[in-house]
């Protein structure tokens, strides 16, 4: 929606929205007052009505005329001119015929209404039974006002309450105070009972609030149509007013629209007129402003563009040169590194070697050691064995010795010692063979010993050159560990130098390529200005 719409609609629609509301407000303003003008006359009438009543209830004395009624009609039959001529000084209908005379002059309708009415036509509605019943509950209540819908009419209802004082009760109280002795009043109706300031019935007086038989209502609706033609003239006059303001405005509003769309196609040589004070002209000069200040910022960035173009590629060569050098540089370096780890490794071999050979020194050294000690124990058993070889031997001679004697004693028991003398002899027999092995197991003994002792005698000539080895071999694997630590920290600086050039590598690559990118961008930025057009050519 364009703005020159939303404009006549902020402008038109509280206007027509007012003039609604106000022909409205004045309306309904104008019926209620009619209701109350009306309302006011009506309960004159009633007033009227009851000073009337009032009135005649002083002039007449109601007791007196009626026993002269009785006196001169003692049998009851009273002629219809005297009737008539009685309820003219009811006070009652007096005020009844004053209502009902000037109904039609005043363009009402007058209503009597009660529940027990003499007159049929007068029986109240369910409706007037409610009134009256609201009248009976509260004694102080004087007029009710009613509007009624379903006949578009304004009822104003006063109560008919019976006075002894007016006479009311003389045909309408006490049946035993007839004046005929009936239970009937002077004209010949029952007499119902009634008690002072009891409730008869209502006197309504209805007018109608339609405009075709109401002169008020007629008056109010002229002067309805009178206010909406007076605003109908204002909202024309209004609108032709406001037509001119918004058309002028609108106009301005155009020439914003077409000069900021200038400026989003990047066109600043628009110039708008700054004449006048309103606030257009204050936008004007504002668009002015911020049109001159654009162009003092095109120019900077261009210039700046310009230089950073320059200063960017510059930058670039020095970059990419920075990043050749620093290359070289890093491929040293890794060359030293890797021929670093090499001898690093060689030195480390070594020594693993060196302390291998060490181990394996101090193992054979403890080995032989062990193995010598072995050679002397079995020395000293071997002796032992052969101490007891020579107590078999002499236990060997002891049996044969015994069996000698045992042959010798056999042979003198003749036969009866001749299984003796074979037992004995075999037993010689074994101790001959016991004494023969014992030899023969000594002299394997004795050069056993002869040899273990050889044996111990070299390795205990062994393990002083073994510990010297062994020793000699410590000192090697010292060096070598030595020299595997300071190869560490010389490849750990060679390496640390690696890694300190190739960041500087990257670093030169990353300037290499920001600075290409700024280049970049500093076209890309020229290109975007370009956007701007400063002047009209």
């Amino acid at each position: 929606m364009k703005f020159g719409t939303k404009l006549i609609l902020i402008v038109f629609l509280p206007i027509v929205i007012s003039t609604i509301t106000a022909v409205y407000v004045s309306s309904t303003r104008l019926k209620e007052q009619g209701v109350q003008t009306l309302e006011k006359k009506t309960q004159t009438i009633l007033t009227r009505m009851e000073a009337i009543r009032t009135y005649v209830a002083t002039q007449f004395n109601i007791k007196e005329e009626i026993q002269e009624v009785v006196s001169n009609y003692p049998d009851g039959v009273i002629p219809d001119f005297e009737k008539k001529a009685m309820l003219k000084k009811v006070p009652i209908f007096a005020s009844m015929a004053v209502g009902e005379t000037d109904a039609e002059k005043d363009n009402y309708v007058f209503r009597i209404a009660s529940k027990r009415a003499r007159n049929e036509k007068n029986n109240a509605s369910q409706l007037e039974i409610d009134f009256i019943e609201e009248f009976e509950q509260n004694d102080t209540l004087n007029t009710i006002t009613y509007t009624n819908k379903n006949t578009n009419e304004l009822w104003v209802m006063r109560p008919v309450r019976l006075s002894k004082e007016q006479g009311c009760l003389n045909c309408h109280g006490a049946p035993d105070t007839s004046p005929w002795g009936n239970g009937k009043d002077v004209l010949g109706y029952g007499m119902e009972n009634y008690k002072d300031g009891d409730v008869e019935g209502l006197f309504i007086i209805k007018s109608s609030l339609n405009a075709n038989t109401n002169e008020v209502q007629a008056n109010i609706r002229t002067a309805i149509w009178e206010i909406i033609l007076i605003m109908l003239a204002v909202l024309v006059a209004v609108i032709v007013v406001s037509g001119f303001f918004i058309k002028k405005t609108n106009n301005k509003i155009s020439r914003i629209v077409k000069a900021n769309k200038k400026i989003a196609n990047g066109d600043l040589s628009e110039v708008l007129p700054e004449t006048g004070t309103d606030e257009f002209s204050d936008i004007f000069r504002n668009l002015n402003t911020m049109s001159d200040s654009l162009k003092s910022v095109i120019k900077a960035v261009n210039e700046a563009s310009a230089l950073l173009i320059e200063e960017s590629t510059s930058s670039t060569k020095l970059s990419r040169q920075l990043a050749s050098s620093t290359n070289s540089q890093a491929a040293a370096v890794e060359e030293i590194s890797v021929s670093m780890e090499e001898m690093t490794s060689t030195i480390d071999q070594n020594g693993e070697h060196a302390q291998t050979t060490e181990t394996i020194a101090k193992n054979s050294a403890l080995e032989i050691e062990t193995g010598n000690e072995s050679s002397k124990s079995a020395i000293a058993s071997m002796l032992s064995i052969k101490e007891e070889l020579n107590s078999i031997g002499d236990i060997a001679k002891q049996t044969n010795i015994l069996a000698l004697n045992a042959s010798v004693e056999a042979a003198r028991a003749g036969n009866a010692g001749a299984g003796f003398s074979v037992v004995a002899g075999e037993v010689r027999k074994l101790a001959e063979r016991s004494k023969s092995s014992a030899d023969r197991i000594e002299t394997l003994f004795s050069n056993g010993v002869e040899t273990v002792n050889s044996t111990s005698d070299k390795l205990s000539q062994l393990v002083p050159d073994i510990t010297k080895t062994h020793t000699l071999l410590s000192e090697i694997v010292a060096s070598s560990l030595e020299q595997s630590s300071g190869a560490s920290e010389i490849n750990n600086a060679i390496q640390g130098l690696n890694n300190v050039t190739q960041t500087n590598v990257q670093i030169a690559d990353n300037m290499s390529q920001k600075a290409q990118k700024l280049n970049e961008y500093a076209n890309l930025l020229k290109e975007r200005i370009s956007f701007f057009k400063l002047n009209k050519d």
